[in-house]
């Protein structure tokens, strides 16, 4: 997965609540480019109607149960830190690494430059996920609903460009270094409305 093509997850993931203006990066280096202003135009994901709802799946083992906490804590922090603008941004370090951590710290750093802070917060339902490549690596999907929450700016008014998808179906690698270590959220790529 290219940077440009997270970037563009993010922006789609929170393009309804925060017009987020996060450029997106040159492709390969890992390392997130400079956020631009919020002209940017938020990537188009067609809508479609939202299917009667279905009961989540649970996952059946203790790597998968601990892959979906670690997309929820993650998410936690995320709100959090985006609503407090004096909060520590270390805190994000505590969940993601890789693609996310890079990304993340980039995009709540261009929150603060400009001055917004979320208020609500995102809600997210387990859709399914699928073992990875070793018994250290999970694909978490979820479908983030982000109806429930805005970007203010410094003055109080909504950052919000346009109508967009609330509901983002969203897909989390979440990889634990050892054994007896916290799994972390390394990517997340948004794959569809939901």
């Amino acid at each position: 997965m290219t940077n440009s093509k997270t970037s563009r997850t993010m922006r789609v993931v929170l393009a309804a609540t925060a017009a987020l203006a996060v450029a997106g990066c040159s492709g390969g280096s890992g390392a997130p480019a400079s956020p631009t202003p919020s002209a940017t135009a938020s990537p188009s994901i067609s809508t479609t109607p939202t299917p009667p709802a279905s009961p989540s799946p649970t996952p059946s083992s203790v790597s998968e149960v601990a892959a979906v906490d670690a997309v929820v804590r993650f998410q936690e922090v995320l709100d959090r830190l985006s609503a407090d603008p004096e909060s520590d941004l270390t805190e994000l370090n505590l969940v993601a690494s890789g693609q996310s951590l890079l990304q993340w710290q980039s995009i709540l750093m261009q929150y603060r430059a400009e001055g917004w802070r979320q208020v609500g917060e995102q809600t997210s339902t387990l859709v399914g996920s699928t073992a990875g490549s070793s018994s250290s690596q999970w694909f978490v999907d979820m479908c983030v609903d982000v109806s429930g929450a805005d970007v203010l700016d410094s003055a109080g008014n909504s950052v919000r460009q346009g109508e967009g998808p609330t509901r983002v179906l969203t897909e989390f690698t979440v990889e634990q270094r050892g054994v007896s270590e916290p799994w972390f959220v390394t990517q997340d790529e948004a794959k569809n409305t939901c």
